[in-house]
Parts: structure tokens; sequence; C-alpha cells
């Protein structure tokens, strides 16, 4: 099973992409913003990152 962090902000396209992906026989970890999404990366190995084109500043600034 390919391990996937999803990166979106908003809460509709983050749960139809979660959905569509577990569907297809992906372990999605779904974090809201820049600094969830930095701090799963460091704990775990993902095969593929989908982060949001317009995230925050938060991911430019740290």
């Amino acid at each position: 099973m390919r391990n996937v962090l999803l990166a979106e902000d908003d809460q509709d396209f983050g749960t139809m992409l979660k959905q569509y992906l577990t569907l297809n026989k992906f372990k999605v970890t779904w974090t809201m913003n820049g600094e969830e999404a930095f701090e799963a990366f460091k704990k775990e190995t993902f095969d593929i990152c989908i982060l949001d084109v317009m995230m925050p500043l938060w991911m430019v600034l740290h």
C-alpha cells in the first residue's frame, strides 16, 4: 500500500481527494495546513506528497 501525504486546507476538496485515494488502495495522511504537513513529513515516510498550491505562507517563511 502506497503512503500519501495530502496537504489541503479546503474541507470539501480534501475529503474528495482522500476518499478517492483510499478507494484506490492508498494510505492517506491528510493535513489541513503547512505546519501539520511538515510535522507529519518529519515523522513518517511517504511515497508521494500532494500539496495545495495555494498553501499559506507558513511553508515559505519557516
